[in-house]
Formats: structure tokens, C-alpha cells, sequence
């Protein structure tokens, strides 16, 4: 090959390197503008909106996928809102917990149906450690740092290393209705619940 045709060769290529290098940074720019409108008031209590009849696996449930990831660097952030706000705008499904390899970040992950999660690519012995982020509904969060140490080239290892969370679920009230006289429980009672004086739930 003659040497103009690599000087060609070579400014053809630093070209399209630039393109990419300005399409990356210009993606980067846009996403780093965060949604300044604020949540819509109605979206944080959707579920009251839908009949109870309506069984769980006939419901669409918004989610947000990398939640959390505000403020990380644009080619990290995936969201512009925090999980607070995601949540006041009705997402309800999150990705639940964060892990950490010898205390560096290294990946978010979501528990499924079957309330399991995989962290793949360890390749390397390492401390990993699964924060929860985001407790499942009706569960309080917990903030514990569950850790477990991995050597993907230990000879007993037979199956992948299992991590079991557990999480405690809130303190839940319940209302027994019953006749006076014959001391059976009546059904289709419908109370008006109140907190601190203010209704909070029907």
C-alpha cells in the first residue's frame, strides 16, 4: 500500500471518528437536560382507579427501567428523575437493588416473577454486595448491605452462589365486621379510613 493511500486511509478514518465522538457527545448533552414538569398528581394513585375485580395479570403496571440512575455520567443516566418522583409519577415496578464488587459499583438488577436476580460477568474472585433500593410494595426497606464472597475458579463450587434477602413486610390492619346478634362476619362492608383525621383510604 502507497503512502497516500494510507495518509488517505488514515484521514478518512480520524473523520469518522469525529462524527462518532460528536454524535456521543450531542446525545450526551440532551440527556443531561433534566425534566423540570412536575409529577401529575392523578398518576401517583392509579391503582384507586382500577376496579377490584380486576385481576393482577390483566393490569399493565408502569415501570422504569435503571431507576436511580440520576445524576450518574449521561453515558450511565437513564433516567431524569429520581426514585421518588418516579415513583410520584405511578411507576410501580423498579429496579430493586444495586450491587457492589469489592465496594465499586458494578451493576443494577431487577428481581423477577420468582423474586430471583442474576448478576452475571464475574469473572474474577470478589466481595459483592446488593443494597436494596426500593422496597416491593407493602415491605419495608431494608438498608442492610448483604454481601458474599465469590471465586468463580473454586473447584466446590458445583452451581451458581445463591445471596437470600429477606425483606419484612409493613404492619397491615385488619377489620373484622361482625353481626351482634349471631356473631357471623358480614361481608361488602365498606369503611372510610382516616389518618391523622384526614381520610387516607376507602
Amino acid at each position: 500500500m502507497t503512502k497516500k493511500k494510507i495518509t488517505a486511509l488514515s484521514v478518512v478514518g480520524a473523520f469518522v471518528l469525529a462524527i462518532l465522538l460528536g454524535v456521543i457527545i450531542i446525545a450526551g448533552v440532551s440527556n443531561s437536560k433534566n425534566d423540570k414538569t412536575k409529577p401529575v398528581e392523578q398518576l401517583s394513585y392509579w391503582q384507586s382507579m382500577i376496579k377490584d375485580e380486576v385481576l393482577l395479570k390483566k393490569t399493565v403496571i408502569p415501570g422504569a427501567h435503571d431507576a436511580g440512575t440520576k445524576g450518574l455520567p449521561y453515558f450511565a443516566a437513564t433516567q431524569d428523575r429520581d426514585t421518588a418522583d418516579l415513583l410520584a409519577c405511578g411507576t410501580r415496578y423498579l429496579d430493586l437493588r444495586v450491587s457492589y464488587a469489592d465496594g465499586k459499583y458494578l451493576t443494577s438488577v431487577t428481581t423477577n416473577d420468582a423474586g430471583e436476580a442474576t448478576v452475571t460477568g464475574i469473572k474474577a474472585e470478589m466481595y459483592i454486595e446488593a443494597i436494596e433500593k426500593v422496597a416491593p410494595e407493602h415491605y419495608l426497606l431494608d438498608r442492610t448491605s448483604h454481601g458474599i464472597h465469590i471465586d468463580p475458579y473454586d473447584p466446590k463450587i458445583e452451581d451458581d452462589p445463591v445471596l437470600t434477602i429477606t425483606n419484612e413486610a409493613r404492619v397491615a390492619l385488619r377489620i373484622i365486621k361482625y353481626d351482634r346478634t349471631s356473631g357471623k362476619r358480614l361481608p361488602n362492608v365498606t369503611f372510610e379510613i382516616y389518618k391523622d383525621a384526614e381520610l387516607f383510604d376507602t
